[in-house]
């Protein structure tokens, strides 16, 4: 997954007519194909198992969250008596090529995160700081959750990545981020100190309640080896 994505880098960085917006608009709409692929692979695979056709695997046991995705929407529309399979398979690919899919916050957080990096990366950012596979787990995290969020603790690409100006506007104000950077550590610390003081004695009295009279002990124990 590394190689294929530092291969999608050095397109995006000798790309002469490179665009922003159009980098967003693929991305989004690669999304929704994905979720699609991720169904059509999984299924495949599941029916080659059933029948014997190929031995069974763990793969069977874990579907990915797009086959997951695709098949709860297929339960939705079963239950609203939609009971051909071809019309369930047009409506969700009807939405997902819809502008109600470009609405979706995980969507356009996740096309504006990739967005960002290929404007990085054509703008000069060399190859030694190309993201790596594990980005994709860190954008999957920060899109999907974020907008349920109050904060989150992030690594440092991230917390420089969310401060570009459009994912900044998406994002909003509801969510803030938080990172080892020197200037987070401290406003991290001081929010969680504001959280903590402005808890009423009932929160309190229901903390103590669930997690023990001590728990304002920090769990330092879990970071020593023994």
């Amino acid at each position: 997954m590394t190689q294929r994505l530092h291969e999608t880098c050095q397109e995006w960085q000798q790309d002469n007519n490179f665009s922003f917006k159009e980098t967003f608009e693929n991305e989004l709409t690669g999304g929704s194909k994905l979720i699609w692929e991720q169904y059509s692979r999984y299924t495949a695979h599941y029916a080659a198992v059933a029948t014997g056709r190929v031995a069974f695997d763990d793969e069977v046991c874990f579907p990915p969250p797009g086959a997951m995705l695709v098949s709860r929407m297929f339960s939705e529309l079963s239950s609203n008596l939609m009971t051909s399979h071809d019309d369930r398979v047009a409506a969700v690919l009807k939405f997902f090529s819809s502008k109600q899919f470009r609405t979706v916050p995980a969507a356009r957080i996740s096309a504006l995160f990739w967005a960002t990096i290929a404007r990085e990366i054509h703008a000069g950012r060399k190859a030694d700081r190309f993201p790596t596979a594990s980005m994709y787990n860190d954008i999957d995290a920060v899109a999907i959750y974020s907008p349920h969020c109050d904060a989150m603790f992030v690594d440092k690409e991230i917390s420089h990545l969310v401060k570009q100006r459009e994912l900044r506007e998406e994002l909003g104000p509801t969510v803030r981020f938080f990172s080892l950077r020197r200037d987070e550590k401290s406003e991290f610390l001081n929010y969680l100190d504001n959280i903590e003081r402005s808890a009423s004695s009932e929160h309190l009295r229901l903390v103590e309640e669930v997690y023990g009279p001590d728990w304002p002990t920090p769990y330092v124990d879990l970071l020593s080896t023994r």
